[in-house]
């Protein structure tokens, strides 16, 4: 007898799958029926219901379709959670309102929950920002015009020549967005004419009923923004065009003057020039960007950018005109070609006596760095927070800073610091201008010379200041000590750095302690342990010992140093031999 093993596996195959779709079927079949959490029903009979702003009503019609998530009666009142297309929230009604019996309102979930109160709010929300979604989109498409029926409505403008449009009775215009302020209601409004805010006073809202302003975008919103200075640029581009052109033009012939304004409000910069307060300049550009506002400005004295770092520039302005009322908006950019080309020029010549001034009044050696932050590369020294530091050299945009430098017992040694230049600092005005005037001083052959050896003279003057510190010091010295009596307990603690060619293995260091008539109120000693080699320091500290002296205790004295070697011997000092730092 054979056995068609391949029909039995076939077969075998077919019943799980047959039993995996029907568990997977039974698995939806039951979630279904656990969620069904809601019911579906109509109005049977009319009643109406606060909306969803809270500030109109809403009716339920006969006949509306209604979904109902939660019921629950109480004291007679009925209470529903339920939502249609344009309503979502809780009810309550004194009779059932709905095509659906009381025994199946009682399957849903209790109305008065918190879970149908969370249901409640999110459903509410979701309407309330659909419904804004709509009206927005509604608004941008031009869906809301109104025929005007008031007279001389005033419309915030930024037109040059025309400032104050205003519309009359009987224009046509689109509401595009709506705020309200303690003082008015703000309507963003635009036509073929004009495109702008329209105010009225809070006690006269021309367009209350006839929009529902609850949902009206905000006149601040970016969209409605962007689509009013869309319109407004499409209004205004021709004229607006010509009129700056020509503005333009004007300012640069030197016919906008004005006067450097010493503000109270204001911490002026005045880059590139040698302007003064007071000083009658001609304004030729004017850029607002990275939080400063800048000024193109030139006269016989020289030529530059004014720039102020704060924002109270209507407060006070800057430049006080002197030739009418300047617009600063319809200049060129303080960065514009021609604008530069004319400051450029004027500064050319001036340049030649900035340059002789500025050598009259300062010294070749301090070079200003403007608390820019350097780098040495010799080392790992830093220069930052610095207005100006010692300079020997500037060659190949490298500074040579010199700087002197306490080795130990106030013996000092030259040391030169290699500092590349950044860009920020090359581009910096009075570097530049120091760079100018003292070229013939800080790049001649002599402190090349001197820039190239920069590494081999300041090991020669690092090891001649060892020999000074060696010659005043040859066994050591304290870099620093000190004790304390807290509890009576002595304390003690010190650093000392060897000298000598000798590795230290045990220092011991003895000590009397006395009060403010010189009484000696306890002697005796430490020792630390090395090995201590030479220009190297060692720290050692006792917090506590055995040693206790009385409360009037108030002065310590190290009397001897005994240096023990790691070849046994030793060397005493006393007196003037123990050095410290």
């Amino acid at each position: 007898m054979s056995i068609n093993f391949s029909l039995i596996n076939y077969l075998t195959n077919m019943r799980k799958s047959y039993i995996i779709s029907f568990l997977l079927l039974s698995f939806l079949f039951c979630f279904a029926i656990t969620n069904a959490q809601e019911m579906a029903s109509t109005v049977i009979k009319s009643f109406q219901v606060p909306d969803i702003n809270k500030i109109d009503t809403y009716t339920f019609n006969e006949g509306d379709e209604v979904t109902i998530y939660g019921y629950k009666k109480k004291n007679d009142i009925y209470h529903f959670i339920v939502s249609t297309d344009v309503y979502a929230g809780h009810i309550e009604t004194d009779i059932i309102p709905f095509a659906v019996h009381e025994k199946q309102l009682k399957k849903l979930p209790n109305a008065l929950s918190s879970e149908m109160s969370k249901l409640e709010y999110n459903m509410t929300n979701d309407l309330i920002a659909k419904k804004k979604y709509e009206v927005k989109q509604n608004a941008l498409n031009g869906k809301y015009m109104v025929i005007l029926d008031s007279d001389n409505m005033l419309v915030s403008q930024y037109d040059i020549n025309n400032p104050e449009l205003k519309i009359s009775a009987g224009d046509t215009i689109y509401i595009l967005g709506y705020s309200k302020n303690d003082e008015s209601h703000l309507y963003t409004i635009y036509n073929d004419r004009i495109a702008g805010i329209y105010e009225t006073p809070t006690s006269y809202n021309p367009f209350e009923n006839v929009l529902n302003l609850y949902y009206m975008p905000s006149t601040t919103d970016t969209d409605v923004q962007l689509y009013i200075n869309k319109k407004r640029q499409e209004i205004e581009k021709r004229k607006k065009e010509e009129f700056k052109k020509a503005y333009q033009e004007n300012a640069l012939k030197g016919n906008l003057k004005a006067v450097i304004n010493n503000s109270r409000y204001y911490g002026l910069e005045i880059e590139n020039t040698d302007f003064a307060y007071g000083d009658t300049v001609s304004v030729i550009g004017y850029s607002n960007e990275d939080y400063k506002k800048r000024f193109a400005i030139y006269n016989d004295k020289g030529a530059g950018i004014l720039a102020t770092r704060y924002s109270s520039f209507d407060r006070e302005p800057p430049l006080k005109s002197i030739s009418g009322e300047i617009n600063y908006n319809m200049l060129l950019p303080a960065n514009d070609e021609r604008v530069e080309d004319i400051i450029i020029k004027q500064r050319q010549r001036v340049d030649s006596i900035r340059r002789e001034k500025y050598r009259k009044s300062h010294d070749w050696l301090w070079v200003p760095v403007d608390k820019t932050w350097l780098d040495c590369s010799l080392c790992d020294y830093k220069v930052y927070n610095e207005d100006s530091i010692a300079c020997l050299a500037y060659i190949d945009d490298t500074l040579y800073h010199i700087k002197n430098n306490v080795l130990a017992l106030d013996e000092e040694y030259l040391e030169i610091h290699k500092l590349a230049v950044p860009r920020e600092l090359k581009s910096n005005r009075l570097f530049k201008l120091h760079m100018e005037a003292f070229a013939d001083s800080l790049q001649t052959e002599a402190r090349l010379s001197i820039a190239k050896n920069a590494e081999l003279l300041n090991s020669v003057n690092y090891l001649k200041c060892i020999e000074k510190v060696e010659k005043l010091a040859p066994y050591g010295y304290f870099e620093e000590w000190g004790w304390d009596n807290d509890y009576g307990s002595v304390s003690f603690h010190f650093n000392y750095t060897n000298t000598n060619k000798k590795t230290i293995k045990y220092i011991d260091v003895y000590w009397k302690i006395t009060n403010d008539v010189d009484d000696v109120r306890k002697t005796g000693h430490f020792q630390g342990t090395g090995p201590l080699e030479e220009w190297n320091t060692g720290r050692w500290s006792w917090d506590y010992s055995s040693y206790y002296v009385a409360g009037d205790a108030t002065h310590m004295q190290i009397t001897k140093v005994i240096l023990t070697y790691m070849n046994g011997s030793q060397k005493v000092l006393t007196g003037s031999s123990i050095q410290f730092k």
